[in-house]
């Protein structure tokens, strides 16, 4: 008989925080029936020792030893994969759960709208903590009977679930998918999953009247507060670039905004300083505030007995003291917002002329350079995929231009300049008015980011329309307003597919047809250079099984039934699928369901190489619509450059080259691999897809945008026209 909940523990050291978690679960979970699945994720003290003794002791208890650290989300995924209940919990190792929790959390989940169910706690980052009063585990059990007996049947919804205790139906997991592994060792996955579920239509709903305590970041204490600080950081930009948000901090409630300020990595880490120093500070004011108050118990007991006549005389003198002592009592918050307020003036103050300085250097050393070239924020420069912004940034370095990659971030702190090639900086942060410095500078934009334009002293803006408008980022009435603008106003206008051309051309007589491209000795150095087949792959190349691959975002514009019917009437064949999971559509489509395809979630560009190196067939399943009719794959002569015979679906960016094997169906599709394997070994065919591929560089595409660039006078002229 299956247990009615699966209750999921992940753990990594801190055997003292797992010890209390599995004891209080056994302890206060009579009901309903559970099993309890822990996986450790290769714990460095006694803890995997611990767990075998103790799974020992309770038979309803799975343990999974791993070899190596999975991340919170695959240890997760891992424990869910074993799981027979009809619900799911999942809990850190770090909590102590009280009497009634489960069956408290559970009730919830009656209501099919509800997706996920978490408790109150005393420490969480958003309004699932509230304000407690014990100071330890003691305590703790009577003040959570005290405060759930007082919220029976109370509950809200809420934005995000964190997941240090949250409960699920199964078939909820199963609709929604599993969390997501490109977190690794974890933070944001909690932002992430509750983000999935509000997008499938579900509630998330915070139980009042279930408590835990949580003692708080304990996976993370072991590793050290840099290496914490730097995921966060990196997984930040993951959830941002995934969901295309500028993510914030969750509100605490309003009795607990103060003890907000106080959390420091959640606003500004360099208030943490500013607070260390106030420290004496505090110390000293406590002691005022001890002084004023024994100075009161010694007037009264002496001199001023309640009722008296000199209690009335000095009553004055009792209220000025009573004053003081409060505004001493308020002092430390007083004095931390006074000091964040300053610490952020003073902060950008020497931010901004530092990096003044450090721009004014930067171009005295590049006087010589052909153009100065900034590209306004898209996405990050450290992104697995490596996309149009990036190459063009290098491109146009490697003709000479001084290029500045902007690149912004929720992280406010952080501004800086960062060389990455000799020409090419990436600017973080801003402030990005600083960059009125450079005089005419060549800008490149999108629909979605002219808003940057203004930060610039007579530029000579370059528009790029790129894809479909539906597809950027943004309201769809500010990108289609600034779009029209561009398209008339801007210096020089590109277009990356027919489709787009046509589309302007009336409008823009000039635009300078610019599809995407490849970075052709790139590409070639690094399929020479590789040696050995990636692990992933290692035995299916040693065996001879021809490899069908295909890289880049898998999301709804892939055409997974296309693979699904391949890879059946192919079952020898390996179908290689490399690329993040971009709008679950992966998880749905049923793909992976098939033995003979792999899914490799996104792989950095410089690494991209050795697995194309192995690929025998290169593909580009896209389904046909509008989109995709006006989307110029960078892929295609990425391929091209590796010398793979390529098949895709009949796009028309795809159809103009020689070369490219186009499939109109299913059955032509699986017929068109079939001839492809044979043209492995035809050196005409290699060297003419090859010959495409050095035509269509990111160097020739630069040269172009900068032969039709107009001067910085020609551009005054245009504008004055237009005005």
């Amino acid at each position: 008989m299956s247990p009615t909940v699966s209750i999921i523990v992940l753990t990594y050291n801190n055997l003292h925080y797992t010890c209390q978690c599995l004891e209080s679960i056994i302890n206060q979970t009579n009901e309903p029936d559970y099993e309890l699945i822990i996986v450790d994720n290769a714990s460095e003290d006694s803890t995997p020792q611990y767990l075998e003794k103790f799974a020992n002791l309770h038979p309803h208890t799975t343990v999974v030893l791993n070899s190596k650290n999975e991340g919170f989300a695959r240890g997760n995924n891992q424990a869910a994969a074993r799981a027979h209940g009809e619900f799911l919990v999942f809990i850190n190792n770090d909590t102590v759960v009280t009497p009634g929790w489960l069956v408290g959390l559970l009730k919830y989940l009656d209501d099919l709208t509800v997706g996920m169910v978490g408790p109150v706690t005393n420490n969480s980052g958003n309004e699932t903590r509230i304000k407690v009063d014990y100071s330890d585990l003691d305590g703790m059990e009577s003040f959570a009977k005290e405060y759930t007996d007082a919220h029976v049947g109370q509950s809200f919804e809420i934005p995000m679930l964190p997941l240090l205790c949250v409960a699920l139906r199964r078939n909820t997991w199963e609709d929604v998918g599993p969390l997501d592994e490109q977190f690794g060792m974890g933070m944001f996955e909690d932002d992430d999953y509750s983000l999935r579920l509000k997008k499938k239509g579900y509630k998330l709903l915070c139980a009042e009247d279930v408590f835990i305590h949580h003692w708080g970041s304990a996976g993370f204490s072991v590793v050290g507060f840099e290496q914490y600080w730097l995921q966060y950081l990196e997984n930040l930009k993951r959830l941002e670039l995934k969901w295309g948000i500028e993510w914030r901090p969750h509100r605490y409630r309003q009795e607990l905004l103060d003890e907000q300020l106080l959390i420091m990595w959640e606003e500004k880490m360099d208030l943490a300083l500013q607070v260390i120093n106030l420290n004496s500070k505090l110390e000293g004011y406590n002691r005022i505030i001890f002084d004023i108050f024994r100075m009161k118990r010694f007037l009264q007991r002496n001199f001023y007995p309640p009722g008296s006549t000199r209690e009335k005389i000095l009553f004055p003198i009792f209220r000025l003291l009573n004053n003081f002592q409060k505004k001493a009592r308020d002092f430390p918050l007083r004095a931390i917002r006074r000091s964040k307020s300053l610490l952020n003036v003073r902060q950008n103050l020497r931010t901004r002329k530092l990096l003044i300085s450090e721009l004014d250097q930067i171009l005295s050393e590049h006087q010589t350079a052909k153009e100065v070239v900034v590209i306004v924020p898209t996405i990050p420069w450290n992104t697995p995929l490596f996309q149009r912004p990036h190459q063009i940034a290098l491109a146009l370095s490697r003709q000479g231009c001084l290029v500045f990659f902007c690149e912004s971030s929720a992280i406010e702190t952080i501004s800086e300049f960062s060389q990455i090639d000799k020409n090419l900086y990436v600017f973080l942060n801003g402030p990005y008015d600083i960059l009125q410095n450079i005089p005419s500078p060549v800008v490149f934009t999108l629909a979605y980011n002219k808003q940057y334009l203004k930060y610039f002293n007579k530029p000579r803006v370059v528009y790029e329309y790129i894809d479909d408008l539906s597809v950027l980022l943004g309201d769809m009435n500010t990108k289609q307003r600034n779009h029209n603008e561009l398209v008339r106003t801007a210096d020089l206008v590109l277009a990356t597919a027919g489709n787009l051309f046509q589309e302007i051309e009336s409008i823009r007589p000039d635009v300078l047809m610019n599809p995407n491209a490849v970075d052709y000795e790139y590409i070639r150095k690094s399929i020479l250079e590789t040696q050995e087949p990636p692990d992933e792959i290692l035995e299916f190349v040693k065996n001879g099984i021809p490899v069908i691959g295909y890289y880049g975002a898998l999301a709804q514009w892939f055409d997974y039934s296309l693979i699904i019917e391949a890879s059946q009437a192919l079952p020898n064949y390996l179908f290689l699928l490399i690329g993040p999971n971009y709008d679950d559509s992966l998880f749905k489509s049923g793909v992976l369901k098939l033995k003979n395809v792999i899914w490799l979630d996104a792989i950095p560009y410089h690494e991209l190489p050795r697995y194309l190196k192995y690929f025998d067939v290169a593909t580009i399943p896209f389904v046909l619509n509008d989109v995709t009719h006006a989307t110029s794959p960078l892929k295609l002569f990425e391929y091209m450059s590796a010398q793979k015979p390529i098949i895709t679906t009949a796009m028309k960016e795809c159809k103009k080259y020689s070369g490219v094997l186009v499939a109109e169906d299913s059955r032509d599709f699986i017929d068109k691999i079939e001839a492809a394997l044979q043209l492995r070994g035809d050196e005409s065919y290699l060297h003419s897809i090859e010959r495409v591929a050095i035509e269509n560089s990111w160097d020739v595409r630069v040269k172009e945008i900068l032969d039709h660039l107009p001067s910085a006078d020609e551009s005054l002229i245009r504008k004055k026209n237009q005005g």
